[in-house]
């Protein structure tokens, strides 16, 4: 048997349990002490050490201990009291936006929108009639959640008399439903356990189709594996009354078969996509709303589809099938054989976003028109068709982020959306579909004066001679003498966009003298099926290359040099940041990984992350085993590197990327790095898959991080001092 040693085991151990001070000290400190225990898997016959296997038992005693022993470390190196006030004022100032707003949903005569206010934790719904009617404050969540829950949404039945809500614990991916009586003020006495979101299939009648996973409790705690139901609740009743109406196979190789739901048109019926995990490949089918029976439109899970919306028996979706930019079809559901399918709008050169698995999608049919999001590269435009695939409108937009999609009624005449930017905050936008003409309806207050800042579109070439996009934001200012620091953060996977977002940390950089870098690596959808295809699973070295090449080019361009380059990446892309600092360390001058997957054999065995498999590659299959072997990063680790400063950021309760990878990562490089270059970890004690359980808590994570960038690149924090001072 051929025993392959990727270097993780500090010391010849023989049996049991041998507890050792780590012999490095990085700019005096002192590592805690960490069990390095033999242990070992085998892969198509191949024998993987993994001496820090026993970590994985998260919330045993001795996991626990040494959790707490990192984090004094952090605190400890990070124990500035002027540099850490500084940066924690710049974060406010620049966080300091006013209110915030989500996008307006109607139901009745009345529009239902969040809001989030600065001075609080949580979102107080409002709701007003019309478009200038007087708003009022309906539902204050700041006084409905319990200690340790957040709040996960909202969605409101057509004709406006009731609200489902959505309530998460420690802001872990499941929680549950509950129900407010609009007319009454009320909330209703029933709660559905084991969803995820408030995207409820509401009907005509009193009742509304969810998605159920299981036991919420038992699912953030892992100890579960998601099975995905479909079930149908009538207002005022119990959940054990709830009618099952479909479910996903039982058997353990289809377990992670995954739903989601919307409601037609007219809601007699509900349109249901089924997928495999993570896989971008669904099937479609509709429940009859007076029966709950099937009606099947698409049986084989070979491309995907999104549904848009319906007319009377005319269902519209978007899918890549022939058409990797993607395209608007529709669908008869009493004929719905591919050969009697209508293309609606062709295929364009831009690509249409509705086929990420990440966020991204913005499609609606509302009245009788199409309105539909466009991108190519670092361009994002509207486009309006009628339903014969005419071109009604083209409205242009600031490069940024349509996290909302396109909302609207689908009788109406008006589309919602909201848009984020580099250099401004969530913006609510009202289009109205008869002129064409669009306007910020909620503005966010800015703190900053935009002029002051430079945002560059441009492209860089890869390793291989492709082209891909980035995006550089910087002080109008700056001096470009290559002495300046760079933040450079990148994703890549599963189709997600790369757009740029506003972010007070980032702000916060920039005045340091630096430089936040966006590039639109492989792996994302910046250019259709075939730009995430080349980033993803056997290919994903293609991506990491891509991030590579990226601040290569930052170099060559004297934009910044070698040893002053943050890597950074959070969820699916913590792994990427992270494998680009152990094949480049002396690219980067430090390293922030967030809540990230980084032993990348065994990611496929926690909950959640077993879905993953299409973008990543499963250890089941010999090729893609050496593939994720040979770019693993906790698998890479080499003794005889130096790797720059890292600090690797974990959520405590996180279901989806479990923070066992991170305490792996971070065993093994503290027992491994040869020089002075710190390797750190910061726990969000109660946090899920995100930056904290309330603005509070994640403003002091993101000033932790700044914090440990200012110690690790020496970075100038009077640029942070008020103007007068400067």
């Amino acid at each position: 048997m051929k025993i392959l040693e990727p270097n993780l085991i500090a010391l010849l151990l023989i049996g049991g349990i041998f507890l050792c001070k780590i012999p490095v000290v990085a700019q005096s400190i002192s590592y805690p002490e960490t069990a390095s225990i033999p242990s070992s898997e085998i892969y198509h016959g191949i024998e993987i050490s993994d001496p820090y296997q026993w970590m994985e038992a998260v919330e045993s005693e001795p996991v626990q201990a040494w959790m707490k022993s990192q984090d004094e470390v952090l605190r400890d190196y990070i124990n500035d009291d002027e540099a850490n006030d500084l940066i924690r004022s710049s974060m406010e100032r620049f966080g300091n936006t006013g209110k915030g707003y989500s996008v307006p949903l109607k139901g009745g005569d009345f529009y239902f929108y969040g809001v989030q206010d600065p001075d609080f934790d949580h979102t107080i719904i409002h709701y007003q009639k019309g478009l200038k009617g007087p708003a009022k404050a309906l539902l204050d969540m700041n006084q409905e959640l319990k200690e340790n829950e957040t709040f996960g949404g909202f969605t409101v039945c057509p004709n406006g008399h009731f609200m489902a809500i959505s309530i998460r614990v420690n802001q872990g991916s499941y929680g549950k439903i509950k129900l407010f009586n609009i007319d009454q003020k009320k909330w209703y006495p029933e709660t559905l356990v084991g969803t995820t979101s408030a995207n409820v299939g509401w009907t005509y009648d009193n009742g509304f189709y969810y998605i159920q996973y299981g036991d919420s409790k038992a699912l953030n705690e892992k100890k579960v594996t998601p099975h995905s139901t479909i079930k149908y609740h009538k207002i005022r009743s119990s959940q054990d009354q709830d009618h099952l109406v479909l479910e996903a196979p039982k058997n353990e190789a289809e377990a992670l078969a995954l739903f989601s739901i919307a409601s037609s048109s007219d809601f007699k019926y509900l349109v249901v996509r089924t997928q495999q995990g993570r896989s971008d490949k669904n099937g479609l089918h509709l429940i009859d709303a007076n029966n709950h029976s099937k009606i099947t439109l698409v049986e084989e899970m070979e491309d995907m589809y999104t549904y848009i919306g319906s007319r009377n028996d005319l269902f519209y979706f978007y899918t890549n099938k022939n058409a990797p930019n993607g395209k608007v079809i529709a669908i008869h559901k009493d004929a719905p054989e591919s050969i009697n399918w209508k293309t609606v709008v062709q295929e364009q050169d831009e690509v249409l976003a509705g086929g990420s698995t990440a966020g991204g999608n913005a499609m609606n049919l509302i009245g009788e028109k199409l309105t539909l999001l466009y991108r190519k590269g670092t361009q994002t435009r509207i486009l309006v068709f009628d339903l014969n695939g005419n071109v009604l409108h083209d409205i242009p937009l600031e490069t940024g982020w349509v996290g909302s999609g396109i909302v609207g009624r689908a009788n109406g005449n008006e589309a919602w959306f909201s848009l984020n930017t580099f250099l401004s905050p969530n913006n609510v936008y009202r289009l109205d579909l008869e002129t064409g003409g669009s306007e910020i309806f909620f503005n966010r207050e800015l703190s900053i004066n935009r002029e002051d800042y430079v945002v560059e579109n441009t492209h860089f070439e890869s390793e291989d001679g492709t082209m891909v996009p980035i995006y550089i934001c910087y002080k109008k200012d700056l001096k470009k003498d290559g002495s300046n620091p760079v933040f450079m953060y990148g994703y890549g996977f599963g189709g997600w966009v790369a757009t740029p977002w506003y972010q007070p940390q980032m702000l916060t950089f920039i005045e340091m003298g630096g430089i936040y870098v966006l590039p639109g690596i492989r792996g994302g959808g910046e250019y259709g099926d075939a730009w995430r295809d080349a980033g993803i699973n056997l290919h994903r070295q293609n991506a990491i290359d891509d991030y590579i090449s990226a601040a290569d080019f930052l170099v060559k361009e004297q934009l910044t040099i070698p040893g002053l380059i943050v890597a950074n990446g959070w969820s699916a892309s913590g792994s990427l940041a992270a494998a680009a600092s152990m094949q480049r360390p002396d690219l980067f001058g430090a390293a922030l990984i967030g809540i990230p997957s980084l032993d990348m054999l065994r990611y496929e065995k926690f909950t959640a992350f077993k879905g993953w498999t299409s973008g990543f590659g499963s250890v089941a299959k010999k090729d893609e085993f050496l593939n994720l072997f040979k770019w693993s990063p906790y698998h890479n680790i080499k003794s005889s590197v130096c790797y720059p400063p890292i600090l690797v950021s974990v959520g405590e309760k996180d279901p989806t990327t479990p923070p066992q990878h991170g305490y792996k990562f971070v065993a093994a490089m503290q027992a491994h790095q040869p020089c002075e270059s710190p390797v750190l970890l910061k726990v969000i004690w109660g946090g899920g898959h995100g930056f904290g359980t309330t603005s509070e808590q994640t403003i002091k994570t993101k000033s932790q991080e700044l914090a440990f960038l200012v110690k690790a690149l020496k970075l100038d924090v009077d640029n942070l001092l008020p103007t007068e001072k400067n």
